[in-house]
């Protein structure tokens, strides 16, 4: 079981989804399905955008991707916080609690090492 939880991005105010196997979202245009494609991006990946950010607030974005066993026991949790004064990721697995400030561009290993992985089709 995953739990995506998203904050102040795009059109989303405050958001949590619990998704489980293969999930396929659908609907009418302009409900919001793409923001959560994006905001899976931005916590996996760090493909960050400035336009991103929710408009009418200052609060920060956040973006927060977690595994769970079955039981609801935490396999891992991944933490992604945005604003003008922040850029940090956090990643906590049964290793330990590890944070990441102004990661710029790149993917944090401790991401990667999770087994996400940008596929390339070039």
């Amino acid at each position: 079981m995953y739990k995506l939880r998203i904050e102040n991005f795009q059109s989303i105010e405050k958001q949590e989804l619990l998704l489980k196997g293969f999930v396929a979202f659908t609907g009418k245009s302009n409900l919001g399905k793409s923001a959560v494609r994006r905001a899976i991006g931005v916590v996996l990946f760090n493909d960050w955008d400035k336009s991103f950010s929710r408009e009418g607030t200052n609060l920060p974005t956040v973006v927060q991707f977690s595994k769970e066993s079955n039981d609801g026991t935490p396999i891992y949790d991944i933490l992604m916080k945005k604003s003008d004064d922040h850029n940090d990721y956090t990643v906590i697995t049964s290793e330990g609690k590890q944070n990441f400030s102004k990661v710029g561009k790149t993917i944090p290993e401790a991401v990667t090492n999770l087994g996400y992985k940008v596929l390339d089709m070039g």
